[in-house]
């Protein structure tokens, strides 16, 4: 579980350069008031990239997410507040079991502080300025 957790964490993580978009969404298992929170946190991302993206590729940048959003099998498999994790080339969703508060957030790296939260839960981690790794330790 924390080899899988610490690679799963890692890739997002240590993901540096280029226009990162995360978004926090809580997830009570009912799709449509998903549906309805991601389009609110969307408008919220379409107004920072606009700056920087042409229509057309802003288009494209959001359209991993606006699929994931509207595909009711892959929604189904989630449990607990959601994750999601865009860059170019890359895109990624987790579940995760820890409050968040719900936010969306556009910068040159991805925002994290939530991921830190989960994986403290049952292991200690520690994050360097270029890395990632998880220490077990024991608790009695």
């Amino acid at each position: 579980m924390i080899n899988s957790k610490n690679k799963l964490l890692s890739s997002v993580i240590d993901s540096k350069h280029g226009l990162h978009l995360t978004a926090y969404i809580k997830y009570d298992g009912n799709i449509i008031r998903f549906r309805n929170k991601l389009k609110q946190l969307l408008k919220i991302a379409d107004r920072h990239l606009s700056p920087v993206l042409s229509v057309e590729d802003k288009k494209q940048f959001l359209k991993p997410v606006l699929g994931f959003g509207f595909d009711p099998e892959t929604l189904r498999k989630f449990k607990g507040n959601i994750a999601i994790f865009r860059k170019n080339g890359f895109f990624k969703c987790i579940s995760l079991p820890v409050e968040i508060e719900e936010t969306c957030v556009v910068a040159d790296t991805f925002h994290i502080k939530p991921l830190i939260k989960w994986a403290q839960q049952d292991q200690d981690c520690c994050v360097q300025r270029n890395s990632f790794r998880f220490r077990v330790v024991l608790r009695a």
